[in-house]
């Protein structure tokens, strides 16, 4: 801030009066240099506040567009489940007559037995292709397979497809005897247990096996022990 001091030119003003002036003046301008001070700290504060609901309502927004983008990600997330459950479905409907009443309870199965086991429906409807396939004969018929299959693929650390697949096997292979579903989960189960491994590793060893087990008149509750394979070769070498 600029002091100017006034100096009188007519000469009429003695110094002492001069400076005395000029200490008036300067006391003056420190006064008002004071007050706008604090005025401007007043309207400092009253900026502020009005800036507040600015800065609230900025925040909201960007908030706002987060909710948005999240929004936006869960919802073509959704679109692509619904287009690969249709797919899976469309693929599965080819095993059956595919009447619309068929479709509504294949449909309603998956997604009742994907929250009950805690999948999405798109596996479960993948698991209805494979017990289908298998042989079994309409779709309550599967339900009722995959409901063991279910269980079994979260006791024995495996997807459900792969119950699925080692199930229908074991009560394929022997029908003859009345195995049901229950009943060779449970085997399998005891077997994954005793043997310190998984239903999947099961599946794939049991695949080969049983058939030549069942042909050799081995029930399925010794086939699936650790020293069946031994058994069956030599059952197959005696004369």
């Amino acid at each position: 801030m600029a002091l100017r001091l006034a100096i009188d030119p007519s000469g009429m003003v003695t110094g002492g009066r001069v400076s005395e002036s000029a200490l008036d003046s300067v006391k003056r301008k420190a006064g008002q240099a004071e007050t706008a001070i604090v005025r401007t700290g007043r309207q400092g504060g009253a900026a502020m506040q009005a800036l507040a609901p600015i800065v609230t309502s900025v925040a909201t927004a960007l908030a706002g567009l987060a909710i948005s983008y999240a929004s936006i990600q869960g919802a073509a997330r959704s679109v692509t489940m619904a287009r690969e459950f249709n797919a899976a479905l469309a693929e599965t409907s080819t095993l059956i007559a595919g009447t619309p009443e068929q479709i509504n309870e294949l449909t309603e199965s998956a997604r009742r037995l994907g929250m009950a086991y805690g999948t999405d429906a798109k596996p479960q409807v993948e698991a209805f292709y494979q017990a289908i396939s298998a042989g079994a004969g309409s779709v309550t018929e599967a339900t009722a397979l995959l409901d063991q299959a279910n269980m079994l693929a979260i006791g024995g650390a495996t997807d459900v497809t792969t119950a699925v697949d080692i199930l229908t096997t074991a009560t394929n292979v022997y029908s003859t005897s009345g195995l049901t579903a229950a009943e060779a989960s449970d085997a399998l189960f005891v077997a994954m247990r005793a043997g310190k491994t998984t239903v999947g590793e099961l599946a794939a060893s049991l695949g080969r096996t049983l058939p030549l087990a069942n042909e050799l008149g081995i029930p399925l509750l010794i086939a699936r022990q650790p020293a069946a394979p031994a058994m069956m070769r030599s059952a197959r070498c005696s004369p």
